[in-house]
C-alpha cells in the first residue's frame, strides 16, 4: 500500500520552455493543415472571392488585425459592424462572426434564396440562418423575402380579423337578415330579424327573384316592412340597378345590404337561424309549425322569447299556462346593456379562439392574390362596407373581403385592365357566387363554365342546323 505524500500532491507552476514551444508548433503545424485544405463547396468559394473583392469586407479585415478606429471615424457603411467589432475575425480564408460567415453584399440575395429554398416561414428561416451565415440587416432582408415569395402567399391563408359585432337595432323588425337554403331537395327561404332573432320562414317552388319577392311581401304584410335588409350576393338578391329585387327595394322602401361573396360570417343572424330552421325541420318532419312555435316561445340569453321582443305578448302553445302569465306586462328594461354586453363578450370570445389580427387595409392600385379563386388582380375600388374591395382580375371584376387578400407585390399585370360601363361593373362585382349555381335565375344570367367563360355550342352542331352565328347562341 502506497500512500501520497504532500510533495505529489503540489502543482508544477509552469511548464518548461521546451514543452512551450512545442505546444506552439503543434498548433501551428493543425492551422497549416487546416488552412490549406482544398475547399470543393462551390458556395464557400463563391463567398470566399466575393469577400476578397467586397471593399467593406476587406476593411473589416485590415481593421480585425489593426484594430478599429473611433465610430465617427467610420464610413455609414462600415459603423453598422462597429457593435459586433470584438466578435469579428479572419479564419481559414473566410470573415466570420464568431463561427459565422459574413456575407458580402454581392451574394446576399443568393444566400437568402439559399435560406428560403424550403420554403418556411419567416421565424424558421431566420433561425436557420442564425447558426451559419450574418450580415447587418439580415432578419429583415429575411422576412421581406418570405412576405414577397410567388408561392408562399399562393399557398397560404389569412388569419382571423377581429370579429365585428352588429349594432342591436333601436326596435323590433328594423332590420333583417335573409338567405336560401336547400334541404331534403327543397329550397327555402328565411327572414330573421336582428332585435328579436324572431325568424319566418316559407318554401320556394322556384329561384327566380320575382318568387322571392312574393314571400318576402307575405312577411311585410304580417310584421311590416324594415328599413334594411342584409343578404348574400345570390343572383335573386343582386343589386344591379333596375334588376327586380334592385326595383322592390326601392318601391317598398327598404335599404338593401349585401354581403362579400364567400364570406358568410359578415351575415350571420342570417346563417344562425339557417342553422336553427334546418334542425327544426329535420326533427320535425311531421309538423315543423309546432317546433317552429317552440323555438319563438323559448327565452334568449338576454331572458326574453323572440316572440316577446317582437310582439310585446307571449303566445300560447301546447305547454300548460295561466291566464296570468298572458296578462302580465313586460318590462324590457336593461334590455339594451344585456345586448351589448353579450356582443362584447360572443367578440372577445371569439377574437381569442381565433387569435385575430388585424390586417393592413388596401390602397387603390395594389396587386392583390385572391386566395379562393386562385388569381391575381388589382384593387380597382374600396366599397362602403367594411373590409371589402372590388378587384379587377385576369377574368372580370370581384368583391372580396380582405380575409380572401393577400398583398402580391411581385405581380406586374400583363395588359391594363378592361374598363366596362358602371352598370357591367357593378353586375360582375355583386354576382359573387360561382358561374354554376342552381339558385341563379336563368332570366338574369347566361350559363358559364367553371372559368367564367359564357357556354358556346359546338360549331359542328351548329352546321348541322345551319345556324352558325359569331355571336353567343
Amino acid at each position: 500500500l502506497f500512500i501520497a505524500d504532500t510533495l505529489s500532491r503540489n502543482p508544477i507552476p509552469h511548464l518548461p520552455d521546451s514543452d512551450t514551444e512545442l505546444t506552439k508548433e503543434t498548433d501551428l503545424f493543425c492551422y497549416h493543415v487546416v488552412a490549406t485544405i482544398q475547399i470543393s463547396d462551390p458556395n464557400l468559394i463563391l463567398i470566399r472571392e466575393e469577400q476578397a473583392k467586397d471593399r467593406i469586407c476587406q476593411m473589416l479585415n485590415k481593421y480585425s488585425i489593426e484594430g478599429w478606429p473611433d465610430k465617427s471615424q467610420l464610413q455609414p457603411s462600415l459603423s453598422k459592424f462597429y457593435s459586433v467589432k470584438d466578435e469579428i475575425s479572419q479564419n481559414e480564408g473566410f470573415l466570420l462572426r464568431g463561427s459565422r460567415i459574413i456575407i458580402p453584399q454581392g451574394v446576399q440575395r443568393f444566400i437568402l434564396s439559399r435560406i428560403h429554398e424550403g420554403h418556411l416561414g419567416v421565424t424558421k428561416c431566420q433561425q436557420r440562418a442564425r447558426r451559419n451565415v450574418w450580415w447587418p440587416g439580415m432578419y429583415r432582408a429575411i422576412e421581406e423575402t418570405v412576405k414577397n415569395c410567388p408561392q408562399c402567399i399562393q399557398n397560404s391563408s389569412n388569419k382571423q380579423q377581429p370579429l365585428i359585432p352588429s349594432e342591436f337595432p333601436k326596435r323590433p323588425w328594423q332590420k333583417l337578415g335573409i338567405d336560401l337554403f336547400k334541404l331534403d331537395g327543397v329550397w327555402f327561404l328565411v327572414a330573421t330579424d336582428y332585435y328579436s332573432r324572431y325568424f319566418e320562414l316559407a318554401q320556394l317552388s322556384g329561384l327566380k327573384s320575382n318568387e322571392v319577392i312574393v314571400k318576402l311581401k307575405s312577411f311585410f304584410c304580417r310584421h311590416g316592412i324594415p328599413e334594411e335588409i342584409r343578404s348574400d350576393c345570390g343572383t335573386q338578391f343582386q343589386a344591379i340597378l333596375g334588376s327586380e329585387f334592385d326595383e322592390f327595394s326601392k318601391s317598398y322602401g327598404f335599404t338593401h345590404k349585401t354581403s362579400s361573396p364567400h364570406f358568410s360570417q359578415s351575415n350571420g343572424a342570417a346563417e344562425a337561424a339557417v342553422k336553427i330552421a334546418k334542425i327544426l325541420l329535420k326533427k320535425s318532419p311531421g309538423d315543423p309549425y309546432l317546433a317552429l312555435l317552440s323555438y319563438r316561445n323559448t327565452p334568449l340569453t338576454n331572458g326574453f322569447t323572440p316572440s316577446e321582443l317582437l310582439m310585446n305578448r307571449r303566445l300560447r302553445d301546447r305547454l300548460p299556462s295561466t291566464p296570468k302569465f298572458f296578462n302580465e306586462k313586460l318590462d324590457f328594461t336593461g334590455l339594451r346593456e344585456k345586448e351589448e354586453e353579450y356582443r362584447q363578450k360572443y367578440k372577445n370570445n371569439y377574437d381569442n379562439r381565433h387569435k385575430a389580427q388585424l390586417l393592413d387595409p388596401f390602397r387603390v392600385g395594389d396587386n392583390v392574390w385572391i386566395t379562393d379563386l386562385k388569381r391575381h388582380g388589382k384593387i380597382v375600388e374600396i366599397c362602403k362596407e367594411p373590409r371589402s374591395y372590388v378587384i379587377e382580375s385576369e377574368k372580370r371584376r370581384v368583391r372580396r373581403n380582405r380575409i380572401h387578400l393577400k398583398l402580391a407585390p411581385y405581380y406586374k399585370p400583363h395588359s391594363p385592365p378592361n374598363h366596362h360601363s358602371s352598370q357591367s361593373n357593378r353586375q360582375e362585382v355583386v354576382d359573387g357566387q360561382p358561374d354554376v349555381n342552381p339558385r341563379q335565375s336563368s332570366s338574369l344570367v347566361q350559363p358559364r363554365n367553371s372559368l367564367g367563360r359564357t357556354i358556346r355550342r359546338p360549331a359542328r352542331f351548329l352546321q348541322d342546323v345551319g345556324t352558325l352565328e359569331g355571336g353567343d347562341v
